[in-house]
Parts: C-alpha cells; structure tokens; sequence
C-alpha cells in the first residue's frame, strides 16, 4: 500500500496509484487532529472518502502523518465518529451527504 501525506492530491493518488495499489492516509494531522475542531475533522474525513472510497484497490482512512502526543482526545473521537457516519459499508456516495 502507499501512505498519502495531507499535501498530495488524495484523488491523483486514486487515479495513478490506486490501480497498482491500496491508498492509506491523507487527513491533515496538525491542521484537525491537533488543531482542528470536531467540525473540521468531520469534514476533513468525509473529504478523503468522497475522493478515495472507489479506489481499485482500496482506501484505509488515516492520518496523513504520524500523530504527536498533542493529538486532542476530542479529536480523535471526531475522526472515528465520521468515519463510521460516513464509512459505513456498503460504501455509498450517498453516505456523504
């Protein structure tokens, strides 16, 4: 699988790489997990699954980085909570809205 850093274009990943291989990552570490809100982070994690759920070879949502010990509790819990609200199999389009 390839890990996507926050700055690379989640889709282009999907459409280059994701014919060859599964896609994992690309939510923004310090810009939701440590200094978002909960509302950022849930729009941030419907953002990479909009773009990558019909990836060939599959999309694992995760950070696009590695997470510092400055990670809010509150966040994280934001990151699970909208990946269940909108990862939610069968993966659908109209899980996003």
């Amino acid at each position: 699988m390839i890990s996507v850093d926050n700055v690379v274009d989640l889709e282009h990943v999907k459409n280059t790489a994701g014919q060859k291989m599964p896609i994992l990552g690309n939510v923004a570490p310090v810009d939701y997990f440590i200094q978002g809100t909960k509302e950022e982070m849930d729009a941030a994690v419907k953002r990479c699954l909009q773009k990558a759920w019909d990836s060939p070879n599959g999309y694992i949502l995760a950070s696009g980085c590695d997470l510092s010990g400055q990670v809010k509790l509150e966040n994280i819990e934001a990151f699970m909570n909208a990946a269940r609200k909108y990862g939610k199999w069968p993966l659908d389009p109209k899980n996003f809205e």
